[in-house]
């Protein structure tokens, strides 16, 4: 359940906001109800998403009203629901989450434009700074925000939180991934390394809290669901 909570990202934005925490600006549209002359009510920057997909595909920047219709067709390619949100002029920072603790924060650093499919997966397209060299109250703010999200959703053990730090210094949750990327290069590798956690302890840290959950009657998402 943690894990299909996480990936409709309308769903868990829902919670969120039911709990109290901060989300961007965002509308949702359904295919079978778009029309070209919908408008919003955010000024642009826009950032246009598919509600179920995951690693930025079919995410657009939109930067010029006339780039939506765009933007829109390309997220509907991948989902009957899309998501349109405030551009948060910002930071992108992300905290994973091992054992139910928060790791420290990751700062990510896209050496140009945003951090889309393409800086996420093209070597030296990004820097990560972990940890994250941030005022300590946002540190503070950050970590209670992905573990309290973690919690919202039911995840259990791990997970990765993705946040936007705004040039006001205010904090907006973007998603939950409940399956985070788990290679030696991954982002929550990177955080759990700065706390003296080398990747094949972090392995185990995951298959002991599984095992612990099973003895006891429970399991964890992604063994529901990956």
């Amino acid at each position: 359940e943690a894990s299909r909570l996480a990936m409709d990202k309308l769903a868990s934005r829902r919670i969120f906001q039911n709990a109290g925490l901060p989300v961007p600006e965002y509308a949702t549209v359904n295919k079978d109800v778009y029309r070209k002359d919908m408008s919003v009510n955010f000024s642009l920057p826009l950032v246009v998403k598919p509600n179920r997909e995951g690693s930025s595909i079919g995410m657009s920047v939109v930067e010029d009203i006339k780039n939506l219709p765009k933007a829109i067709n390309e997220a509907f390619s991948y989902d009957d629901d899309i998501i349109i949100e405030k551009f948060i002029d910002g930071e992108d920072i992300t905290i994973g989450i091992l054992d139910d603790k928060p790791l420290p924060v990751v700062h990510i650093k896209p050496k140009q434009g945003v951090y889309d499919f393409t800086a996420k997966y093209t070597e030296g397209m990004s820097e990560y700074v972990v940890p994250a060299v941030l005022e300590k109250d946002i540190i503070n703010a950050a970590q209670n925000l992905g573990l309290t999200a973690h919690n919202l959703l039911g995840c259990r053990c791990f997970s990765r939180v993705d946040m936007r730090l705004g040039k006001d210094n205010k904090i907006r949750i973007l998603e939950v991934n409940a399956i985070p990327g788990l290679t030696s290069t991954s982002l929550l590798p990177k955080a759990a390394k700065a706390v003296g956690i080398d990747f094949a302890h972090m392995c185990l840290k995951i298959i002991e809290s599984a095992k612990n959950r099973k003895k006891l009657g429970t399991t964890t998402s992604f063994l529901n669901h990956g």
